[in-house]
């Protein structure tokens, strides 16, 4: 669980904990053949709490917080850039627990993000690997 701890705060500042997360970027009303080309990992931002007791720590509490701004080309079949959107996502009361369960976690890996072309969120997942000690 201490290893957890760190890769929350190891790149992280005392005022803005962050930690890189995978983009997967899906787009709706795309043609066939065309896609759509964003950043491959975007920072997410999040308040920290850690329970900590006399033996180790219990659990860490992680609230996803800020926005999560970028832009995106949308290719056509020829590989030619026929728009590049802006979408921004900004966070309200999402909360996330990783858990201690028996020498395993659940750490932030990648936020899927769906969008239509003009670049408006229309959904949102968080995914999570499963690490072992």
């Amino acid at each position: 669980m201490r290893d957890i701890y760190e890769k929350l705060t190891e790149d992280s500042s005392e005022d803005q904990p962050h930690m890189d997360v995978v983009l997967i970027l899906n787009v709706d009303g795309l043609g066939d053949g065309e896609t759509a080309a964003g950043p491959e990992t975007v920072p997410l931002a999040y308040d920290i709490e850690v329970d900590w007791r006399s033996w180790g720590i219990k659990d860490i509490n992680v609230a996803p917080r800020g926005e999560i701004e970028f832009e995106a080309e949308l290719i056509d079949v020829d590989d030619n850039v026929m728009d590049t959107i802006t979408i921004n996502l900004e966070f309200e009361a999402i909360e996330v627990d990783l858990q201690w369960i028996a020498g395993h976690s659940y750490v932030p890996e990648s936020i899927e993000i769906r969008t239509d072309r003009s670049g408006k969120v229309l959904g949102v997942e968080l995914n999570f690997y499963f690490q072992s000690q």
